[in-house]
């Protein structure tokens, strides 16, 4: 893997986290305008848990159940969201890899699996599976109790985006360890929460990045909320599939 200068160093920013979300800590303390600042590729949650957040080309889009794929307005607010100044360090062609033999090709160029790492892969999807996460409604159920709730599709061979973070598993709770991604199809039509996937074809773009910044809710709710879970690691386990 080559050295990045430490002067020249990007960083991938997150808004809240994992343990937040455990902890409850669902309103949205965060607006578009401010994520799509950070970054130009990125993925989050809607207010309150509200949908499946992607980011692209500094522009937000969401999909909620029960209502069209759409842009965000940049004052809506987000609960949580990872964004990076995505500028590929490398990129290859492939074609016919599932979600796990995706990473395992991308983490064998790295050659290291303790660094946080951006992707963007386009191209025709195969096996699509989808979730879409719902609203909570107060009193806030826990975060595993609200994705009982969750809205699950498929679609069997689709061309768009995948975008998402590798993180390392040190870092679990504080954000997803291992790979968390979402998809938009090429007409911006659906999307949502990747839980498996084929690549058919297509193109894999990826960006290894040293450093990891964190911007906490400042809220009484975060303030007084408790973010030690010592079921953590198999509840963020279940919900992100």
């Amino acid at each position: 893997m080559a050295q990045k200068e430490q002067s020249c160093q990007k960083q991938i920013t997150q808004f809240s986290t994992m343990n937040a979300l455990l902890g409850r800590v669902y309103e949205g303390g965060f607006p578009v305008h401010l994520i799509e600042a950070e970054g130009t590729i990125g993925l989050g949650c809607g207010d309150c848990m509200d949908g499946e957040m992607i980011m692209d080309d500094s522009t937000s889009y969401i999909g909620r159940i029960g209502s069209p794929f759409s842009r965000m307005d940049t004052n809506e607010r987000v609960s949580f969201a990872q964004v990076a100044p995505f500028a590929a360090d490398d990129s290859f062609t492939a074609a016919k890899l599932d979600k796990q033999a995706l990473m395992e090709e991308v983490l064998r160029r790295v050659g290291s699996e303790n660094y946080f790492i951006a992707l963007r892969v386009t191209g025709t999807f195969t096996d699509m599976k989808l979730r879409l996460a719902p609203k909570a409604d107060k009193p806030y159920p826990s975060l595993v109790e609200l994705f009982a709730g969750q809205k699950e599709f498929s679609e069997p061979s689709i061309r768009g985006t995948v975008i998402g973070f590798w993180a390392p598993e040190a870092y679990q709770g504080i954000t997803v360890a291992g790979l968390h991604i979402h998809f938009m199809d090429e007409a911006k039509q659906t999307g949502g929460h990747v839980l498996d996937c084929t690549l058919a074809e297509g193109t894999v773009e990826y960006e290894v990045y040293q450093g990891f910044g964190i911007r906490l809710p400042e809220r009484q709710d975060f303030a007084q909320a408790d973010l030690n879970h010592e079921d953590g690691d198999s509840a963020i386990r279940h919900v992100e599939g």
